[in-house]
């Protein structure tokens, strides 16, 4: 079982690697019927691998196989047994923390080569000065992240990641914590970070 990676604390924190082939996925998992039509209206292997391997790796964690995964009016996931998480996928990769209660947001972004010409579209003019230099590959990686997450973590589908979160100004380690929010708030949300050889992983604390 392909499980990468999970991370322990006061969230759970999973990480499953897909290299199997959809047959396999399919056989490790048994639907129920609202699960199965939802399922069947996935177009294309790749996006039918991710569903499969977030629900896998959702019952691996939680080590009961009747959960299953709902969405709000937004968009924001929760789990059937009332527990909150949050869901992140990437090429070849799914990412899920859950806990007990609290709401939670996760990113899991491969490298993109391109990302620094973009990153206006995500980033504020003080963002963007502090993700210049040697650094500013894998900032412009995280700030990304980050921003994911804290819009997961509010779960308004009204916010959009450039106009209404910040980051805070942070020295880049391979592991690390953030500090971000709403500009419109002053209490500010802890993330946790790690930058891996295959990908970028950022999570509420």
């Amino acid at each position: 079982m392909p499980v990468y990676k999970v991370i322990g604390g006061n969230s759970i924190v999973g990480i499953w690697e897909i290299n199997e082939a959809l047959s396999e996925l399919e056989s490790l998992i048994d639907l129920n019927a609202d699960d199965t039509a939802i399922y069947n209206r996935l177009i294309g292997d790749r996006r039918k691998k991710e569903w499969l391997a977030t629900r896998i790796l959702v019952q691996s964690i939680i080590q009961d196989v009747s959960i299953t995964v709902f969405y709000d009016k937004h968009g924001k996931p929760f789990l059937s047994d009332n527990k909150s998480i949050s869901i992140s996928h990437t090429k070849g990769f799914v990412a899920v923390i859950i806990a007990p209660s609290k709401s939670v947001g996760i990113d899991i972004q491969v490298a993109k080569n391109n990302i620094e010409k973009g990153a206006y579209s995500f980033l504020s003019a003080k963002e963007l000065e502090e993700s210049k230099g040697e650094d500013g590959f894998h900032k412009a990686h995280l700030y990304w992240c980050a921003k994911e997450v804290l819009y997961k973590h509010v779960g308004d589908s009204s916010l959009n990641i450039y106009s209404h979160f910040f980051i805070c100004p942070f020295q880049l380690k391979q592991k690390g914590m953030l500090q971000g929010g709403l500009f419109n708030s002053t209490v500010k949300i802890s993330l946790s970070y790690e930058i891996y050889e295959a990908f970028y992983l950022v999570w509420t604390v």
